[in-house]
C-alpha cells in the first residue's frame, strides 16, 4: 500500500511530512500552496492511484 501525503509548503506542512516519513513507509509526498494549487496537486494524487 502506497500513501499519498499532501501538505502545505509552510513549516508544519514539512513538520507533518517528517513524523510520517518515521512511522510509515511507501509514502509518496506532495506540496502545494493554498488556493487553486490544492485542487492540482489532489488531481495528480488521483491521477497516479487510479
Amino acid at each position: 500500500m502506497t500513501i499519498h501525503h499532501l501538505s502545505h509548503t509552510d513549516l508544519d506542512g514539512y513538520g507533518a511530512q517528517v513524523i510520517t516519513n518515521h512511522y510509515f513507509k511507501n509514502v509518496k509526498f506532495y506540496n502545494s500552496n493554498y488556493g487553486k494549487e490544492i485542487d492540482e496537486k489532489f488531481d495528480q494524487i488521483l491521477a497516479q492511484i487510479s
